[in-house]
């Protein structure tokens, strides 16, 4: 309430809003978050009529296949219900959106009864079909905004302000609404009610003030629209209500005392960055909220961990005949057995970031059961495979045991150790998220240390059994089996191995009553490190800038000694920097030519290994100052790194539930290989600084079936932002070039490709027109003359540019996007170049 400046008349009330604040000593920010989520917990969150809190929840829908309800059915509800039942995937309520009534599109709300052309048995059909089944209904309304044309616009338009919003202010509007939703949840069996509220106002509501009366109208609506939720729940002991409006809008207190968000942003859940971080901050306020997993067309084990919620919505389409449902089962049996731990104490295990490049984390923790879960993700373009994060809330003299969901083992520490030290966490993929769950042990424990636990062969590995704790202290005896067949005694023993390979140290203890217990501990040998660096290749950003690539990790004192580096044609090197891959050099430059062939050599640069090699003398490599934005030659071969020729540095991390595409072989030589289920190659950047003009070239050889708008590359979205090389429709490879400018889309085509056939695609947009080549042939020439509108919700992606579904299926190599228009005699030239 903003503003308030009136006179109560006779045997009215005014109600404020609800105001809450929570006092705390001392400086933990943790701590104070946690106790306002144990006063949400006891005493905000809804319960039901037996004093029960909310369960977790997994709802299925098939909002994003019917455009909402908009192109639903009797029939295809119910066929998406009996395939989820069919897949052993189980789900607690069936999710009807937006446009199961009469209506020309979703936002035609106002007659609040099932489009019987579509249903002719109403809802009902479907929630008695899905109850058999042992599946609830979830139903979305949004009786507050009305659309002209409808029941209550016809109808009831003296309730209505502005001829928009239904005035809950008024008691019979209120008294009529309460009594029509409550038949209408009878009549259809809908078992949870979902509200939304698209649209703002206040401006309906000041312009229906009086003078002497400003803030009334307001203040009338919402207590009105507590009291049709009251009502409801009064009429309906058990009833969830889910609070929507537009995606959390509507989270105040007095909302989350009788309601929980289960769609609480609006914003794309396919971002997976900005899920985790929106996670992240929630967690600390809101204990009960939802999430939807996507995409949709594939099942990914990194997708559906960052939506991790206690209500988490599959939209799969189960029409698809290649979702691994086997993995979608275990994943989801995963989501209901971490959902519970939510209602702990909440520890944040690393910053809140959008960066593509970090990790993120955070802890649950029940103290009074003495358990608990971490999980944590390694983003799509972390350098970083291995981190350490300090625990919180443990007993710190307790041994605790942790098992990753992904691991056949089980790991131990001690709760002093993992607050002050940390837990390990290793995830060798990108982008890749474990959970781990732990539990506290009583008793005699055995807790195994090795360090290092990653060495070389005969390297010394000092074991220790310190942290193991007896029932009543004393004397524990402890035997070591080192896993190679060499033993020890003692808490602290050590050993060195002899060969290559991972191996399973254990403990083995006793206590004075004789009582035992044992714990493993994973040790993973290398061969000695004695291959030297090698570069990899070199490349021009600018005409001032030279990035060289190694093939490992460098030691950052001789990578960035200037001496080491020379480039003919009296290029003068001035400085180096080594990036934060630690195989990366920027080396500063005197100006180069544009179009000229340079060799860098570099001697003197050793590796990271415990005996340093060096680069072999006189290392080279050729590169060229071209004008390129990026240049993706997909000639690497190997790696999850599609690397950027360019020099600019905008590297394609290779992603999908399989890892992501395939390096193969082919009559171009080395090149992608895209899947069309997921896979894509994901650059870092979403071309905020890319202008006019501009042109992209490519070799492609698309498969003969693609999925409908098939995207080779871009990163297109609203509104009319990004760029994409799309096919139309369901016209199988035949493509069109598009961007955004802000007010439209603009572009050049379609084009048809051959299947499994490689050729050439030039696109060149000088600012006044686009023209697409096909072979160095000009097939299609449009005008198109506005700027580029950067996306920055989404990076540029090779074989895929969407932020949902759209992936390519077939091969593509030497992508180059270039900051100039190519004139037609350079196209064609390029279309005459050899495979590497």
């Amino acid at each position: 309430q903003e503003l308030t400046h009136l006179a109560l008349r006779p045997g009215e009330q005014i109600r404020t809003p609800l105001i809450a604040l929570l006092f705390w000593e001392g400086a933990d920010l943790d701590r104070a978050q946690n106790l306002w989520r144990r006063w949400m917990i006891a005493h905000n969150v809804p319960r039901t009529s037996d004093g029960r809190l909310p369960a977790p929840i997994m709802p299925g829908n098939t909002s994003l296949e019917f455009n909402e309800m908009c192109d639903a059915s009797e029939e295809n509800q119910k066929y998406f219900i009996d395939r989820y039942v069919e897949e052993r995937v189980k789900i607690d309520y069936w999710w009807m959106d937006a446009g199961w009534y009469p209506c020309n599109g979703w936002p035609q709300t106002g007659t609040w009864e099932p489009d019987l052309r579509r249903f002719p048995g109403g809802l009902r059909a479907i929630s008695d079909h899905a109850r058999a089944r042992g599946v609830r209904t979830l139903v979305w309304f949004e009786p507050e905004r009305v659309a002209g044309g409808t029941w209550l616009s016809e109808n009831r338009a003296e309730w209505l302000l502005g001829g928009t919003l239904l005035d809950l202010g008024k008691p019979e509007a209120r008294t009529w609404l309460t009594d029509h939703v409550d038949r209408v949840l009878r009549e259809q069996g809908i078992d949870l009610y979902r509200q939304d509220f698209n649209m703002d106002p206040l401006d309906f509501w000041r312009r229906n003030d009086a003078p002497d009366r400003r803030g009334m109208t307001e203040n009338l609506h919402i207590q009105g629209y507590l009291a049709y939720w009251d009502a409801l729940r009064a009429r309906h002991p058990n009833l969830v209500i889910d609070s929507c409006a537009s995606g959390g809008r509507r989270n105040d207190l007095e909302t989350m005392r009788r309601a929980v968000p289960l769609h609480p942003t609006d914003y794309n859940y396919s971002h997976l960055a900005a899920k985790q971080a929106f996670h992240h901050s929630l967690f600390k306020w809101i204990p009960y909220f939802g999430s939807n997993t996507m995409p949709i067309d594939t099942v990914d084990a990194y997708a559906i961990r960052s939506g991790h919620a206690m209500s988490v919505v599959l939209g799969y389409d189960l029409r698809r005949n290649d979702l691994d449902c086997e993995l979608l089962r275990k994943l989801t049996d995963e989501v209901r057995a971490v959902a519970p731990y939510y209602w702990g104490d909440y520890y944040p295990l690393a910053p809140y970031s959008l960066s593509e490049d970090v990790w993120i984390a955070w802890q649950f923790d029940r103290p009074e059961q003495g358990d608990g879960v971490v999980e944590a993700f390694r983003r799509p373009r972390s350098q970083v495979a291995e981190m350490r994060f300090p625990l919180r809330g443990l007993d710190p003299e307790a041994a605790y045991e942790f098992k990753d969901t992904d691991l056949d083992t089980a790991t131990r520490g001690l709760g002093r150790a993992l607050m002050d030290e940390g837990l390990t966490v290793a995830l060798p993929r990108r982008p890749q998220a474990a959970v781990i769950f732990y539990t506290r042990l009583g008793g005699l424990a055995a807790v195994a240390a090795a360090a290092p636990a990653s060495c070389e062969v005969r390297q010394v590995v000092a074991f220790s059994a310190e942290d193991s704790r007896g029932a009543g202290g004393g004397t524990l005896e402890c035997l070591w089996d080192f896993g190679d067949g060499a033993k020890g005694a003692g808490r602290k023993a050590t050993h060195a191995y002899e060969s290559p390979g991972t191996y399973r140290a254990t403990l083995a203890v006793k206590d004075a009553r004789g009582k035992t217990d044992a714990a493993s501990i994973a040790v993973t040998v290398r061969p000695a490190d004695t291959t030297a660096p090698a570069m990899q290749g070199a490349g021009a950003g600018t005409p001032e800038k030279v990035t060289v690539r190694f093939d490992e990790p460098v030691e950052k004192a001789s990578a960035e000694a200037v001496a080491n580096y020379r480039i003919d044609h009296e290029v003068r090197v001035l400085s180096a920097s080594l990036a934060a891959d630690l195989r990366t050099v920027a080396l500063a430059v005197s100006p180069l030519a544009e179009g000229v062939r340079y060799t860098l050599a570099a001697d003197g640069v050793r590796d990271r290994a415990r005996t340093p090699n060096v680069v072999a003398p006189g290392s080279r490599a050729t590169f060229q100052y071209l004008g390129l934005y990026a240049w993706w030659n997909l000639a690497d071969g190997k790696g999850d790194t599609a690397f950027d020729s360019s020099g600019n540095g905008h590297d394609a991390v290779l992603t999908g539930p399989s890892g992501g595409p395939a390096w193969a072989r082919s009559a171009r030589g080395m090149a992608l290989l895209f899947d069309g289920n997921g896979a894509y190659a994901e650059a870092d950047t979403h071309f905020p600084d890319l202008a006019m003009p501009f042109s992209i070239t490519l070799w492609v050889n698309p498969a003969s079936t693609q999925v409908q708008h098939a995207d080779i590359l871009g990163n297109h979205g609203e509104p009319f932002a990004g760029v994409n090389l799309q096919q139309e429709g369901t016209q199988t490879n035949l493509y069109g070039f598009g961007y955004g400018d802000g007010k439209r889309w603009q572009g050049v085509g379609p084009v048809q490709l051959a299947a499994d056939k490689w050729q050439h695609v030039a696109i060149v947009c000088d600012g006044e027109t686009a023209v697409f080549y096909l072979d160095g042939v000009e097939k299609s020439r449009m005008a198109a003359k506005g700027p580029v509108a950067p996306n920055p919700a989404q990076n540029f992606k090779l074989g895929q540019g969407y932020h949902t579904g759209r992936f390519f299926r077939g091969l593509l190599a030497d992508v180059r996007i270039w900051r100039r228009a190519l004139p037609a005699e350079e196209a064609a030239a390029l279309a005459k170049e050899a495979g590497a």
